[in-house]
């Protein structure tokens, strides 16, 4: 007979989560890993019934949702930038990542650069480069971490060639 009243009857459950008397468990994990326990479930007529369960929390991951490059120019000089959006398992941005990558431009060896994204999960490596007019440029990702996920390895490309408006003669 309702109603029902829930309880830990052995174990315990992974650190920062509870069981209410309801029977929902709330909270965020903090560790991962089993976690092995019996509910209990009482009714209004004191009638009991238990049950063995097994918790298992996973570790967070990272994934990339946008990866984009843009380049502007002022003069002879041109400014490619790679834009990077850092998410978690669930689609939040992740601040504080490290973006790790390198830039390929035709008759220069690749340069590596490293990044951290902010409070919206964006990184914007960027680079200078001078009389670039008409070269292909390309930034490819290597590696994105974080405290408390795992390494992701991405190993994605995005290029653009770096154009100049045309001027005419009259």
């Amino acid at each position: 007979a309702t109603p029902y009243t829930w309880s830990l009857a052995a174990g315990t459950l992974p650190a920062g989560l509870t069981l209410n008397s309801a029977g929902t468990i709330t909270g965020t994990p903090t560790t991962t890993g089993t976690a092995n326990l019996t509910v209990r479930v009482t009714d209004a007529a004191d009638a009991t019934t238990t049950k063995a369960l097994g918790i298992t929390v996973l570790a967070p991951q990272l994934a990339v949702a946008q990866l984009t490059i843009t380049a502007a120019q002022w003069g002879s000089w041109w400014f490619p930038t790679a834009r990077i959006r850092v998410v978690d398992g669930v689609g939040a941005p992740v601040d504080g990542a490290t973006v790790t990558g390198r830039w390929i431009v035709a008759r220069s060896r690749p340069r590596s650069q490293t990044a951290t994204t902010n409070t919206s999960g964006w990184a914007t490596p960027g680079l200078a480069l001078r009389r670039a007019a008409g070269q292909s440029v390309t930034f490819c990702l290597n590696t994105v971490t974080r405290a408390g996920y795992p390494p992701l390895s991405a190993n994605s490309c995005v290029s653009t060639r770096l154009w100049s408006p045309r001027r005419t003669r009259r």
